[in-house]
């Protein structure tokens, strides 16, 4: 978790560090994220185990305009699990064992140009 004040972290590359295996139910948490919400606009969290996301993941990441998530088994997310991206531009959900697609999924992310669904 990264709780540190003042920081301005732009980027941040986590991947293949199984965070699912550490989380209450595999689940991704933005409060991980807390000491940088304002200021990340890149998460790579490739191939870390998570089994989902919870509800309002990413509500608190405002700023955030790219965001890889291929190969996470994401099994649970919610109607609201997308809700606060309005600046999301890039969206990577290779490989992460979906069988349907939410429209309610998108509807903050007026500005996303890529999404990428391959391997589902």
């Amino acid at each position: 978790m990264l709780t540190s004040t003042g920081s301005a972290a732009l980027f941040i590359d986590l991947e293949f560090n199984n965070l699912g295996a550490g989380s209450q139910g595999g689940l991704f948490r933005s409060a991980w994220f807390e000491g940088v919400n304002s200021t990340l606009q890149s998460l790579n969290i490739m191939g870390n185990n998570l089994l989902g996301l919870e509800v309002n993941a990413f509500s608190n990441l405002r700023n955030l305009a790219w965001l890889d998530m291929t190969a996470n088994p994401l099994y649970t997310v919610s109607e609201s699990s997308f809700n606060g991206l309005s600046n999301m531009r890039d969206l990577y959900l290779i490989q992460c064992e979906l069988s349907n697609l939410r429209p309610t999924w998108f509807r903050d992310m007026p500005i996303l140009e890529e999404l990428h669904l391959e391997f589902n």
